[in-house]
């Protein structure tokens, strides 16, 4: 689907196969503390489609993309992390073809240590809103309240999956179609 959820306790089952660390643009955690366990997601990508990897459980976790024909140690990595994976890391396809999501430990956690990993794709375009996209109305062409990256354009207002745009009243900028805007949105203008 385009979006799954992985959770539980225990990640240590999952044992720590690999060392990711060693290839190109990963984010290095293989001296101190040493790399943890690890898991290996496969997602097949369309070209300009985007992945969004989060970690909401308990676990300090590294966060590492892999758009390669492997996903071994010493892969270079599309995205690496090991900052804020509330937020996550996000990375756009350039190519059709599979993407490794590879989330590690930062060390060793106790068994106990929840994990919550939130894998979400998404593509502009497709009218839905999904990642840092603001709106999506089904297209990719701008002008018409929003952009060809899928954010809300300047004095429109966006709602709704596909997104519906309309000039945007009460945010003091004088639209096409507006007679009048002060600004306050109070229905008196």
């Amino acid at each position: 689907g385009n979006s799954f959820t992985f959770a539980g306790t225990n990640i240590n089952q999952f044992v720590d196969t690999e060392n990711y660390n060693a290839g190109t643009n990963c984010v290095d955690v293989s001296t101190t503390p040493p790399s943890g366990f690890d898991l290996v997601f496969r997602a097949d990508m369309l070209a300009g489609q985007t992945v969004l990897v989060r970690e909401l459980g308990g676990l300090d976790a590294v966060i590492h993309i892999l758009q390669q024909p492997s996903c071994g140690a010493g892969t270079t990595c599309s995205a690496s992390t090991d900052f804020n994976e509330v937020a996550g890391i996000q990375f756009t396809a350039a190519v059709a073809g599979p993407v490794f999501i590879v989330v590690e430990s930062w060390g060793n956690p106790l068994p106990t240590t929840t994990y919550d990993i939130r894998i979400d794709r998404f593509q502009c375009g497709d009218g839905l809103i999904g990642g840092s996209e603001t709106c999506d109305d089904g297209g990719t062409t701008g002008g018409n309240g929003c952009s060809a990256t899928c954010t809300i354009e300047s004095g429109f207002i966006c709602v709704g999956e596909p997104s519906i745009c309309l000039i945007g009243c009460g945010d003091g900028d004088l639209d096409v179609g507006e007679t009048c805007d002060d600004d306050r949105n109070d229905d008196g203008d």
